[in-house]
């Protein structure tokens, strides 16, 4: 089926929702993708019975303690859900400020940018009435993400900790006359000591193994995604250099927004650069081909196949060879990467 906007099981609020059936397990599957929860999958029983179990407060505990940990591959059960509730707390009003002060950056990487305080109280009012049109405006994403993130359940909350702890007491916040919100020279320093590396870059960095069909997909999908998404794809495949090829893909990295790591056959050379980006604190997005992802019996990796077992419950995008899929992937690519870090500065070719 294709996707449909209805409210997330979980938060309630909007989001993407898709089906799939699993013959061997007899399941209905359904994907979720939401700005507050993450990307996530649950069977339709599971979704009958979260409402009967927890109340509104639980939901969006749970929320936030997925989103930290959403892994799209994985099926989440109430026992699960239930285990969220039962062992997740807010953290300290603190933390939590600082959480905000982290996701600001992320969202509005350039200084002297920010959302505006009348366009934070909007989405705050519309709730969960958010629509299509909603689910892709930046500063919906900015307050679904900051809510998350800062365990913040009420609208109360999230405005306390951008009017009373930042703007009035750190000061990490400025409001200017025109009501809009930027985050401060005393906020970019708080950020520099905690040592939150916010990337201005405009480029997302391909990682994956060389082999043609493996190149070609990529040129066609990987390289749209990232395109569509305004952002500049860069891959050592088609980068014209005359320096050692490791210290090239290093400086290109060092000069990434992301970066792109496909886990298809099993590159080491993938894996290196995905731990070296997670080293930098730049965002990785992980895909992988699904027939190779599900040959379990190679779940510890050999050399030729499986996803090594300290990055297979990552969050990973699959994809399958052919054109239909290709377009399905470069959709799901581009919607991740505006998700989770952003819009970039291109203009989308139509």
């Amino acid at each position: 089926m294709s996707p449909v906007f209805d409210k997330c099981p979980i938060c309630q609020y909007g989001a993407y929702i898709d089906g799939e059936y699993l013959v061997a397990q007899m399941l209905n599957i359904l994907l979720v993708k939401c700005l507050r929860c993450g990307h996530y999958r649950i069977t339709e029983e599971t979704q009958g019975l979260i409402k009967n179990r927890f109340n509104q407060d639980e939901q969006l505990l749970i929320s936030s303690q997925l989103n930290e940990i959403t892994k799209s591959n994985h099926i989440f059960s109430v026992a699960e859900f239930i285990d969220f509730s039962q062992t997740t707390s807010p953290p300290s009003v603190d933390e939590r400020a600082i959480s905000l002060l982290k996701c600001f950056a992320e969202h509005y990487p350039q200084i002297g940018t920010g959302p505006s305080m009348s366009g934070i109280e909007q989405v705050l009012t519309k709730g969960t009435n958010i629509d299509k049109v909603d689910y892709q405006n930046s500063i919906t994403k900015f307050v679904l993400h900051s809510q998350s993130s800062t365990f913040s359940p009420k609208r109360k909350e999230l405005d306390y900790l951008i009017r009373d702890y930042h703007i009035a007491e750190t000061k990490f916040i400025t409001l200017d006359v025109s009501n809009n919100l930027e985050i401060s020279p005393k906020g970019w320093a708080r950020l520099d000591k905690l040592k939150i590396k916010i990337q201005k870059s405009n480029m997302g960095f391909i990682a994956m193994k060389f082999i043609p069909e493996l190149i070609e997909y990529s040129k066609n999908w990987f390289e749209g995604g990232i395109t569509s998404a305004g952002y500049e794809s860069k891959a050592m495949y088609s980068h014209k250099h005359n320096r050692i090829i490791d210290n090239e893909m290093i400086a290109l990295i060092r000069r990434s927004k992301f970066v792109v790591c496909d886990l298809t056959n099993s590159s080491r050379g993938a894996y290196y650069e995905a731990g070296f980006a997670h080293g930098l604190d730049i965002p990785v997005i992980f895909l992988c081909e699904k027939d190779f992802f599900d040959k379990k019996e190679n779940e510890l990796s050999t050399d030729e196949e499986g996803v090594h077992f300290d990055t297979n419950h990552y969050p990973i995008i699959f994809w399958e060879y052919g054109d239909d899929n290709g377009k399905e992937l470069k959709k799901e690519l581009k919607d991740w990467i505006e998700a989770t870090v952003g819009r970039g500065l291109l203009e989308e070719k139509v």
